[in-house]
């Protein structure tokens, strides 16, 4: 398993390929490359495809970076070419260098298929900066004009954090001719990541994206931790590309389609469903069009790229990459194009939409909780309040489970996993050190010299810490943390010696053990899971009194209307829970991740200062809030003339989306 994580190695098997392919294929694909190929899954389907319509592929193409697995694609192609006449190069190499492009020549392909690797970019090292380095050297060899600009200030702009796909994805895309197709196997996440933006930018800009076919239960790689989506598009010409989104006037749609595991058979995705001797080739005709036949499995919707536009458009307006490619765009104003495409259809025909605004235009803040760098020695946990000035402590089990007497003012309560929310009434037993008034006598030399610095400041100077404290700490930086990489001491973790600072005009020396002072989004007003095993819900964090941790996103205001519990019951309530349903990434095992950059994109209608009084009051009443939450935002989405009626038939949609959601990611793989 490690040796497929370094490589990025899932192979995509004969069944994805086969579903893929088909989508793919036309009667004008003669050369065909897969630049990730692996064993040759992909081309092998590729060429099977043409064969069905009776117009064989001509050139087949492969790199492969891997030399046991370039041999046997080698070997597949090889004879795919003795039965089919095609001719075929594969080029055992990385698909990034540029003796690679070198040999592989200028003209586009009619088909690139791949499944670009997925690793992650603190597992890249040296050769994400390489990576990008050809990247942007095979944009110069391979386009010009328009197409030339839009590549290289992706390529150039992508963020340091993405994971080998995007790099791959882009690419991958580069290599098709205009007309071409492009059909990849991708991760869910390249809707989700922040860093893959660039990737659904792309695929507007440059393509018209024909099918998005998703695989809901996570069965077609069951080791892989989040789901799968083909996608499949067509490359636009330079011309058409040339026009930035935000001067488009015309867009087509697209399908997404939803192929559950019920619809397979033991040979083939598709054949519960389609059962003739090539069900690929079928459910790619139905795909098409859909209404020729029914499907009680399979599900196909229009995939408007306008509202992908609008949404992308929100998420994306402040990226450096844009600036250069597109007017700074500004999403629709009044219409409900930013919305999850499974609330969109949720909507009655004929709805009127109020506008929408996000939630920083409710004065409401994202963020993620609090990062130590080394949770082992920043948390401990409380065992006894001696008095108001002492307690007792237990250390983490690396540092030998210590009881230690420490001052009652050096620990602050933290929120640190799920279980605690309901054991802990809001105050469990896990604590920080937080020593930043706290210091080494052995550091107290360079205290007394930033005197000035702490007057200026208006900070008073750190105390010398108690023996027992300071025995463990001077412990702790020098001895050898278990499970780390490196096994480094607590000082030496790259997370933990950023803590480091010396005196400067206005800010006074920090040492490896103080860790820096707290935001917003360390003490915020309320706070979700970042991976929710069932429905979403948000928590008050009341009076900011705990300190939350980084397994939580978390959300603050400072409009004295949004109290930590109006806050909590406005996040949970049917609306917001059905958006982080539908944009959420699902994980393997039915969990849902919700990441700070998933719920900046949570879009509420424009509350009026009488309704957000009234679900100020509702939340702080024991009556529980949810019910006047959900009409409030009910009747700002219908408008004020809504009835009660049709408040509660809207909430009641809202519930049953949320619920399909949810029971499609928590349904049992295969």
């Amino acid at each position: 398993m490690s040796e497929r994580k370094a490589w990025g190695r899932f192979f995509t098997g004969a069944k994805v390929s086969r579903v893929l392919a088909h989508l793919a294929v036309d009667d004008d694909t003669r050369r065909v490359l897969d630049p990730m190929a692996g064993t040759g899954d992909l081309l092998e389907a590729a060429a099977e495809a043409a064969q069905h319509l009776g117009t064989p592929v001509r050139q087949l193409d492969a790199i492969e970076i891997d030399p046991e697995s370039a041999d046997i694609c080698e070997r597949r192609l090889r004879l795919l070419a003795e039965q089919g006449g095609s001719h075929h190069r594969v080029f055992r190499g990385d698909a990034f260098a540029a003796d690679t492009h070198e040999q592989l020549g200028e003209a586009g392909y009619d088909l690139v298929i791949a499944n670009p690797p997925y690793v992650r970019y603190q597992s890249m090292g040296e050769r994400a900066a390489e990576t990008r380095r050809g990247l942007s050297r095979s944009v110069f060899r391979h386009l010009r004009g328009p197409a030339r600009h839009v590549w290289s200030t992706l390529a150039e702009g992508y963020s340091g954090l993405a994971d080998l796909s995007v790099p791959s994805w882009l690419l991958c895309a580069m290599l098709v001719r205009p007309g071409g197709r492009l059909a990849l196997v991708t991760p869910t996440t390249w809707r989700s990541r922040d860093y893959a933006s660039v990737l659904r930018y792309l695929t507007l800009r440059a393509f018209e994206l024909e099918f998005v076919v998703e695989d809901p239960q996570r069965c077609w790689f069951p080791d892989a931790l989040v789901g799968t989506h083909l996608v499949v598009a067509r490359r636009l010409s330079d011309a058409a590309m040339g026009v930035p989104l935000s001067k488009r006037t015309e867009w087509p749609t697209s399908r997404w389609v939803t192929v559950p595991s019920q619809a397979a058979s033991a040979t083939s995705l598709v054949g519960d469903v389609f059962g003739s001797s090539c069900p690929e080739r079928d459910f790619a005709d139905w795909c098409r069009d859909p209404g020729r036949t029914q499907s009680e499995s399979i599900t196909v919707r229009s995939f408007a790229l306008d509202r992908e536009w609008a949404a992308l458009a929100r998420r994306v307006d402040k990226n450096a990459w844009l600036r250069g490619i597109e007017a700074l765009p500004r999403a629709c104003e009044s219409t409900s194009l930013g919305l999850p495409h499974a609330l969109v259809h949720l909507l009655p025909p004929g709805l009127v939409i109020g506008r929408l605004v996000g939630l920083d235009e409710l004065g409401i803040h994202v963020g993620q909780g609090l990062r130590t760098g080394c949770n082992r020695f920043f948390y401990v946990r409380l065992i006894e309040t001696l008095c108001s000035d002492w307690s007792i402590v237990v250390t983490d089990a690396s540092f030998g489970s210590r009881r230690l007497r420490v001052p009652t003012a050096a620990l602050r309560p933290v929120l640190h996993r799920q279980r605690e929310i309901s054991a802990s009434g809001g105050c469990g037993a896990t604590h920080v050190l937080d020593l930043r008034d706290w210091v080494l006598p052995e550091d107290q030399p360079v205290v007394d010299a930033a005197q000035a610095v702490y007057a200026r400041t208006g900070r008073s100077q750190p105390r010398p810490m108690p023996d027992a404290l300071a025995q463990h700490v001077r412990d702790a930086a020098k001895r050898p943390v278990s499970g780390t990489p490196t096994s480094k001491p607590v000082a030496a973790l790259s997370a933990v010696s950023t803590n480091v600072r010396a005196a400067r005009a206005n800010c006074p020396p920090r040492f490896w053990y103080m860790l820096p002072d707290f935001k917003p989004r360390h003490q915020p007003d309320a706070f979700v899971p970042r991976v929710v095993h069932r429905a979403p819900r948000t928590h008050a964090n009341s009076g900011r009194e705990l300190l939350v941790d980084a397994n939580f996103s978390t959300f603050w205001s400072d409009r004295e209307q949004w109290s930590p519990r109006a806050l909590a019951a406005l996040l949970s309530s049917a609306w917001c829970s059905t958006w982080m349903e539908a944009t959420g990434t699902p994980l393997g095992g039915g969990a849902l991740k919700l990441e700070a950059s998933h719920l900046r994109q949570l879009s509420l209608p424009s509350l009026t200062s009488d309704a957000m009084a009234r679900i100020h009051d509702a939340a702080e009443s024991e009556c529980g809030p949810s019910l006047t939450v959900d009409h409030l935002i009910a009747e700002s989405l219908i408008g004020t003339s809504a009835s009660r009626s049709e408040a509660d038939a809207l909430t009641a949609s809202l519930l049953e989306c949320a619920k399909a959601l949810r029971d499609v990611r928590t349904a049992p793989a295969g």
